[in-house]
């Protein structure tokens, strides 16, 4: 796996920014993939989880 350092967020829901474009990966593989880099209870406090709409480059997220 490779991890990039400078990170982009795209328009769409966390769930969507996860899977890449991939539209095979189900939601099983994608919580497990948040848990394996300790995101998954960030995301979950998120207002809709999974499932929260996301701005380009993350704008709408808080970042302190």
């Amino acid at each position: 796996a490779m991890v990039l350092q400078d990170v982009f967020l795209f328009s769409g829901t966390v769930a969507d920014n996860l899977r890449l474009g991939r539209e095979d990966v189900d939601r099983a593989t994608i919580e497990a993939a948040a848990r394996a880099v300790e995101a998954h209870r960030f995301i979950e406090r998120l207002p809709k989880g999974y499932d929260t709409e996301l701005r380009e480059r993350g704008t709408n997220l808080s970042s302190g």
